[in-house]
């Protein structure tokens, strides 16, 4: 199936359109999400700015008309009033004619009025849709609690931090206190007026900004005015430094203190691994702030909503797009397949296989018009080919034929000879193609031994044809005795009326008297032979160089003579032994030649020459023979006392 995928173009296609387009959505996706978020984001925040303003100006507004009703009726009270029971009516009325105000107490000094005792502080309150009037009693010490003692001891208005009324334990109220003074400036009680708190839960509910927001507000001090687990709070006990110690996210610490600090700005936290945004500013008039808290899930539902169908439509587009590319590229690629399956058999070798045809005048017209011309040409180059290799083959043929033939006239025999044990000689050739021009040759004529090698120039078939002529001219010496340099002025002249692609032959020719020693020798352009002598030393043998054969007609070679003495050896060799390269171009050179003969002088012929080959192999290693190796040893003398080889 993976295969199938993958060698599919179809399939390929899709996956790169499908990449480019996922690649492109992600972009633009995410520069999308990137500006609605910030978009969301500061609409958020100017929808809870606005909101957290509307709180603050209608908390602020009817604080400031509950706080006008005491001090606007305070001033008047110690001037008018001298009956102590009217004030019992006047908070009354108070509770009465104002719908926000829960109760009204007004409370004076201890024995203000002879008449009434230590404790005289009338008071009415909302009960149902009635007011009730009483007078507070005695066991309710006024004095001691902080809507009276606090307005008292700082001789001013203010409001008391929520607390359970008395009339009520189920309703939480703040008092605004207002001190009493008169004409001396003294203070003789309190006119307090209660506002319940539950109208402002009833605001907070009414405008929260995500059904799942809440709003807090504190005091200065960190106690809770509102909290939204439980609604109310009485704000002594509980506060939000506390909370904000056990919460995971350390930062809230510090939002708390620049909440109760009535600073105003918003901020991130992690609200119970929910992340969450809060927005804080101070109710103006009061000491409380006003923080609301909304949870990111809550601000951008709405764009994960559209997000999620976004992504759903996106999905159906790419699963249309990849049918669509999927059905379109099988249309177009039909031809190519029914093209594969012509070329198939084309390939097998059915040249003469039908063509689908191809009705449109596009880029397919033109590859049916390209695989036709190639079918033809195929089929023309294939019949060539079966000629041209036949040819081949017949030629490589000759050519096997003809190196059996070339080997053949070669010795591959190296007999002792009758009455002289004291002789061994060994040859081998290895042409760089299937014929060569070198040679070696040997025979026995009465006491003489004469031994021969040779070298054509260039290579090939050329190359073997007259490396065949010149040794049918030199065995036709071996039934007369002939001395080497008329051998060597008889194969010149034959060869030179003949040379009529100006081939050369280099050629040594030596003759060795097997009683005497006596070693006669020519040399025409040949290498110079190795010498080995009785001390197992051995060198370059020093000849006169001369031309090679097949360059002057009527040459006269000049002969030389040396006395092989017992132990002695010589080794013949042709150019390509010594020039013999490696795939760094560096020749086999005749310093090595000259030491691997030194470290091999103790080895019978026929070893001695297969390490001279095995090392020159470790020098050309797998690179290309360029030329034809020659070797041709002799030994003579019994002191060598070496095992006849069979």
């Amino acid at each position: 199936m993976f295969l199938r995928f993958t060698h599919s173009f179809a399939a390929k296609l899709n996956v790169y359109i499908l990449s480019f387009l996922i690649a492109l959505f992600i972009a633009g996706f995410g520069t999308f999400y990137h500006i609605a978020s910030q978009y969301i984001e500061k609409q958020t925040y100017q929808k809870i700015s606005t909101q957290a303003d509307e709180i603050n100006f209608r908390v602020s507004r009817l604080m400031e008309t509950i706080e006008k009703i005491p001090e606007n009726l305070g001033w008047l009270l110690p001037t008018y009033v001298n009956h102590p029971d009217s004030i019992f009516n006047i908070t009354r009325q108070v509770v009465k004619n104002n719908d926000e105000i829960f109760g009204c107490a007004i409370a004076f000094e201890p024995n203000y009025f002879p008449t009434k005792g230590n404790h005289f502080a009338p008071y009415s309150y909302m009960q149902g849709d009635s007011v009730i009037t009483t007078l507070i009693g005695s066991n309710y010490d006024y004095y001691q609690k902080n809507w009276y003692k606090l307005s008292k001891e700082k001789n001013q208005s203010r409001w008391t931090r929520p607390y359970h009324e008395l009339s009520s334990s189920n309703i939480i109220t703040s008092t605004y206190s207002v001190p009493l003074r008169d004409s001396q400036n003294q203070i003789i009680g309190i006119f307090s007026v209660d506002l319940p708190l539950n109208w402002l839960t009833e605001l907070i509910d009414s405008i929260k900004p995500y059904p799942d927001s809440y709003i807090i507000i504190i005091n200065r001090e960190g106690r809770f005015i509102l909290h939204h687990q439980d609604s109310l709070q009485t704000g002594l006990e509980e506060n939000i430094f506390h909370q904000a110690s056990h919460m995971p996210d350390t930062s809230i610490i510090s939002i708390s203190k620049r909440i109760a600090n009535g600073e105003r700005g918003n901020a991130t936290f992690f609200d119970h691994n929910d992340k969450s945004y809060i927005f804080y500013s101070p109710i103006i008039g009061t000491e409380w702030c006003l923080a609301t808290i909304c949870p990111y899930k809550h601000i951008y539902e709405g764009l994960n909503r559209f997000n999620i169908v976004v992504s759903c439509l996106f999905l159906v587009f790419l699963i249309l797009i990849c049918l669509i590319c999927t059905l379109t590229v099988r249309k177009i690629t039909q031809p190519l397949k029914n093209f594969t399956l012509s070329t198939v058999s084309i390939a097998e070798g059915n040249f003469n296989t039908c063509l689908p045809p191809i009705r449109s005048k596009d880029e397919m017209q033109e590859l049916h018009s390209a695989f036709s011309k190639m079918q033809k040409k195929l089929s023309s180059y294939m019949q060539n080919l079966e000629r041209t290799t036949a040819v081949k083959e017949k030629m490589e043929s000759e050519l096997r034929i003809a190196h059996d033939i070339q080997m053949s006239m070669l010795p591959k025999d190296f007999p002792s000879f009758p009455g002289y044990p004291h002789v061994e000689l060994y040859g081998v050739i290895h042409p760089a193609r299937q014929v060569g021009g070198d040679f070696y040759d040997f025979f026995l004529l009465g006491d003489d031994l004469y031994f021969a090698i040779g070298d054509v120039s260039g290579k090939g078939i050329p190359a073997s044809l007259l490396m065949s002529y010149t040794i049918s001219l030199l065995r036709s010496f071996s039934f007369k005795p002939t001395s080497p340099s008329e051998i060597a002025r008889f194969l010149n002249n034959r060869i030179t009326e003949r040379n009529e692609n100006d081939l050369f032959v280099t050629f040594f020719i030596g003759v060795l008297n097997l009683k005497t020693g006596a070693l006669n020798y020519c040399n025409a352009g040949h290498m110079p032979p190795v010498i080995t002598y009785p001390d197992r030393t051995c060198s370059f043998f020093d000849i006169q160089a001369d031309l090679p054969l097949g360059i002057l007609t009527d040459h006269s070679y000049p002969e030389y003579s040396y006395h092989f003495s017992p132990g002695s050896g010589i080794l013949l060799y042709t150019d390509g032994v010594t020039e013999a390269e490696n795939k760094e171009g560096a020749f086999y050179t005749k310093e090595r030649l000259l030491q691997i003969i030194h470290r091999n002088r103790e080895q019978h012929p026929r070893e001695f020459i297969k390490e001279i080959m095995k090392d020159i192999q470790s020098h050309v290693q797998a690179y290309e023979q360029s030329d034809d190796l020659t070797l041709f040893t002799l030994i003579y003398g019994e002191e060598w006392n070496l095992p006849r080889k069979k």
